[in-house]
C-alpha cells in the first residue's frame, strides 16, 4: 500500500464516519441472502451459485434411447475416464506422442471427440445427413 492510498483512505473514512442516515435508528447489518437476515457460510455458498444453470448430463445419458454401450461411452467421456494418451502418460504407460488421426495435437478425449480435424469432418458429414451441419464443432 502506498502512502497516498492510505491518506486517501483515511480522508474518505473521516468523511463517511460523519454521515448519519437516520438519526434515531441504530445501524444494523442485514444479510439479504438469508430469510432471517443473518450471515451464514451456507447462505453465502448457496448465493454463490444463484442464477447458474445446472446441467446434469447423467440423467440425459442414462435415460436416452441410445444403446447401452453408447451410453456407457458417453458417460466415460463426460467423466473424463477414457484411456487416451494423456491418461496413459500420467501413469507412465506407453502412449502416442500425438493424435493418431490428425498428427497435430496431443491425444485427449475432448480433442478426439470435437477438436480433431478428423472428428470435425466426421461430425460435419453425420450432421449434414439430417440438415444440422451448423452444429459441427468449431475449429
Amino acid at each position: 500500500m502506498s502512502a497516498a492510498f492510505l491518506s486517501d483512505y483515511l480522508a474518505l473514512w473521516d468523511l463517511i464516519s460523519e454521515v448519519v442516515l437516520q438519526p434515531e435508528v441504530e445501524d444494523s447489518h442485514v444479510w439479504r441472502f438469508s430469510s432471517d437476515g443473518h450471515y451464514s457460510a451456507k447462505s453465502a455458498y448457496e448465493n454463490l451459485f444463484r442464477g447458474m444453470v445446472v446441467c446434469n448430463p447423467y440423467e440425459q445419458i442414462w435415460k436416452s434411447w441410445a444403446p447401452g454401450k453408447c451410453r456407457f461411452f458417453i458417460w466415460l467421456v463426460v467423466r473424463d475416464r477414457c484411456w487416451t494418451a494423456d491418461h496413459l502418460a500420467r501413469r507412465d504407460l506407453p502412449h502416442p506422442g500425438c493424435c493418431p488421426l490428425c498428427d497435430q495435437d496431443e491425444e485427449y478425449i475432448n480433442h478426439l471427440v470435437s477438436t480433431c480435424a478428423f472428428a470435425r469432418k466426421f461430425w460435419f458429414f453425420l450432421l449434414r445427413r439430417v440438415g444440422l451441419q451448423v452444429l459441427t464443432p468449431p475449429v
